[in-house]
């Protein structure tokens, strides 16, 4: 029988002029933990679609506290309805779409912001967590998010490269250098298209739209519609599961339940989430026959989608998807020194690596860790897959199906181990 001893807190972000000047916190397990372990989520994801992972490995492990962290953009996300009155909140968000857009001096500063901002926001908490007294600081991600950990690895902080300031790197099921080619993403760009690229930002378009989770899973709106229609979705599910949804004539065709005039809100959440659309699904229980195999249950899904503003970010910075593609080679380019890049100690990381995949990216993530060992000094890879996994259920299943709970919990210890035997 587990005990669960942990506390979960959330650390708000600094603002500065009523707008975000940093990172916010979800921590999860217990404060006295001698392990963070930091990860950052996809290039959609929030702070809030760890908490199940983190829970998990708080409950595993009462020696790691899982610090999720959110980017900034994440605080753009109009939340003011987020706990008010069911009906209402429906109203504000879908029915009437009455939500707060950003500003345009937010909007403008977003446009700014990349990886640059991006690496040293993760700074800060590093330096959080040290000065919490965590002996050891492991930093990960999730998909790009874990290019996002990598690019700190070989970052230079005013002489000191990113890596001297961790103990090791958590990569799930992406990283740098062609992770994602077996999903069919390919991060090669030339100095004219990124320019291009750069351009439009810089004329105004901050958020990502053409490849956004609105975009991707059908949604027919502004960038920010498909994590509302989720967030709102789901807490329909938790609080009303078997009453007729009043999100149907909003949820787009290809969920095969438009035509329907008495789908309840448990149905709509289930066709959410098991949707065709890259990396988005997940293995939930569709039937009493599944419920006993599926390693993902629906409520626990919901339950990240309906905190705040929900597991999707509704905005997703330009720039820093940009910036993902021209640092994705992992080593300096005349590219990467005009944006400013300090990626220069991509060839000297020296920390263990642990590389965890499902099927999404069809090896090319387990390759690319692969790379990064026989390039640089890592002294000591782990790699783990599991193809019975989607790239979502990484978060969301629960144990024992979800086998990185313990492939995370087990490197902790090994670097503790490691770090021991160099005493």
């Amino acid at each position: 029988m587990f005990k669960y001893d942990w506390r979960e807190s959330y650390l708000a972000a600094a603002t500065d002029f009523g707008h975000p000047s940093g990172p916010s916190i979800l921590k999860t397990g217990r404060s006295d933990g001698d392990t963070a372990v930091i990860l950052i989520g996809g290039k959609e994801g929030t702070a809030n679609g760890f908490n199940v992972l983190a829970r998990n490995i708080a409950t595993l492990s009462p020696n790691i506290d899982v610090w999720s962290m959110n980017r900034r953009e994440a605080e753009l996300a109009d939340t003011s309805y987020s706990t008010r009155d069911l009906d209402e909140a429906v109203s504000y968000y879908v029915l009437d779409a009455a939500y707060q857009r950003p500003s345009a001096n937010a909007v403008a500063e977003a446009s700014s912001r990349g990886l640059v901002a991006l690496v040293n926001d993760i700074k800060f908490v590093v330096d959080q967590a040290r000065a919490c007294g965590k002996s050891k600081v492991l930093l990960g991600g999730h998909s790009v998010g874990a290019a996002a950990a990598a690019h700190f690895a070989s970052w230079d902080f005013a002489g000191t490269p990113g890596y001297d300031l961790i103990d090791g790197l958590i990569l799930i099921d992406g990283g740098i250098h062609d992770a994602f080619a077996g999903a069919g993403m390919h991060f090669a760009i030339d100095d004219a298209t990124a320019n291009g690229w750069l351009a439009g930002i810089e004329s105004g378009a901050a958020f990502e739209a053409d490849t956004s989770t609105t975009a991707v899973l059908g949604f027919d709106g502004p960038p920010e519609s498909a994590a509302i229609f989720y967030h709102v979705a789901a807490r329909l599910l938790l609080e009303r599961p078997q009453s007729v949804s009043p999100l149907l004539r909003h949820l787009p065709a290809q969920y095969g339940l438009s035509g329907s005039e008495d789908a309840t809100n448990m149905a709509v959440f289930h066709a959410l989430n098991t949707a065709t659309g890259p990396g988005h699904s997940v293995t939930v229980a569709g039937s009493a026959d599944l419920a006993a195999t599926a390693p993902t249950r629906l409520g626990s899904v919901a339950h990240s989608h309906a905190i705040a503003g929900g597991a999707f970010q509704w905005y997703t910075s330009n720039r820093t998807l940009l910036d993902y593609i021209v640092a994705d080679s992992f080593r300096p380019s005349a590219l990467s020194e005009q944006f400013g890049f300090r990626n220069t100690h991509g060839s000297e990381i020296n920390i263990p690596v642990y590389s965890f995949a499902s099927a999404f990216t069809n090896g090319s993530c387990t390759q690319s860790a692969q790379w990064l060992a026989e390039t640089a000094p890592v002294p000591e890879l782990i790699i783990d897959s599991d193809d019975e996994l989607t790239h979502h259920d990484l978060l969301w299943a629960d144990l024992p199906a979800n086998t990185l709970v313990r492939g995370i919990t087990d490197f902790a210890n090994l670097v503790t181990t490691l770090q021991g035997a160099a005493r």
